[in-house]
This record gives structure tokens, C-alpha cells and sequence, in this order.
């Protein structure tokens, strides 16, 4: 059963990447709403990367800064993880100033990618990844599944 899971979730994870790849091109044809033409697009990670890191990443270090909460996924878990990551576009008025903690993506016994996660705390409604490689940064939305899971062990710490 637990295989099955994986493997469902793999196909989705993939046909959502191929999904959103096609998307790209469909939202750069469309007009700009007045909100996005006063704001930056900001950059995302490139399909090469996120597929490394969702074919490769063999576990995930997470830390949350001001809670007393820190995981670790397995190789199983990984992808779980990966497929909370948005690929739609992000813009530079929806940033928030304090990162809720950092996750660390490990390839080969090495830290591949980290990326603070930025909750927002009072509403529970938005949260964005901001990813370092390079000493660039890259940004991409939370899903809405993905929320819950980053906000579960927040609630956990706060006894909810």
C-alpha cells in the first residue's frame, strides 16, 4: 500500500510539473492584472533543478526558528515534501520579512538546495519557499495542501 502511495504521488508530482511547464507559457501570453504590472515577477527554480532535486534529494532537513520543531524526512518522505512547491508565478508584493524556518534538500550526503519557508502565521492562508543556490534566490508559492502540512507541526509546538 505504501508503495502504491509513493508511486501514485510520484505520477501526480510529474504530471503537475509537466502541467505547470505548459501553464508558463500560457501565463507569460496573458495580460498583466494591475497588481502584477506594478509588481516584479520574481525567479523560480528551472524544471532541470526541481526534477534533480524530486529524482535525487534523498532526505529533507526541516527547522523552524521560533518554535521547538525540527524534522527530518526519509528518502520515502521526500517527495511528499517536493510536491508542495508551486509553480506559480510569485511577485515581490506578496514577500514577507521574517522566514518562519529553512529545509534542507541532501543529494548525496550533501546539501543540495536549502530554502527558508515563510509562513504567514496569523492568517495560515499564503506561505512561499525562498530557495538559495548559488547565493541566488528563487521563489516559489506553498500549495494549499502543502500549508497544512508546514503549519501542523507549528500547532503541535503550540498545543493545538
Amino acid at each position: 500500500m505504501k508503495k502504491l502511495s509513493v508511486l501514485l504521488l510520484t505520477i501526480c508530482c510529474l504530471i503537475g510539473l509537466g502541467c505547470n511547464s505548459s501553464s508558463e507559457k500560457n501565463t507569460k501570453a496573458k495580460p498583466k492584472t494591475t497588481k502584477q504590472a506594478q509588481s516584479k515577477l520574481l525567479p523560480a527554480l528551472s524544471n532541470e533543478i526541481l526534477l534533480k532535486i524530486y529524482n535525487e534529494c534523498e532526505n529533507i532537513d526541516v527547522t523552524y526558528y521560533d518554535y521547538p520543531v525540527s524534522m527530518s524526512s526519509n528518502a520515502e518522505n521526500t517527495k511528499s515534501f517536493i510536491s508542495i512547491i508551486s509553480q506559480e508565478p510569485f511577485y515581490d508584493d506578496e514577500l514577507m520579512k521574517k522566514p518562519t524556518g529553512i529545509m534542507n534538500y541532501n543529494i548525496n550526503g550533501d546539501i543540495f538546495i536549502d530554502a527558508e519557508f515563510y509562513l504567514d502565521i496569523k492568517t495560515k492562508k499564503r506561505g512561499y519557499f525562498k530557495f538559495i543556490k548559488d547565493k541566488k534566490y528563487y521563489y516559489h508559492p506553498i500549495k494549499e495542501n502543502g500549508l497544512n502540512v508546514m503549519f501542523k507541526p507549528i500547532n503541535m509546538a503550540l498545543g493545538k
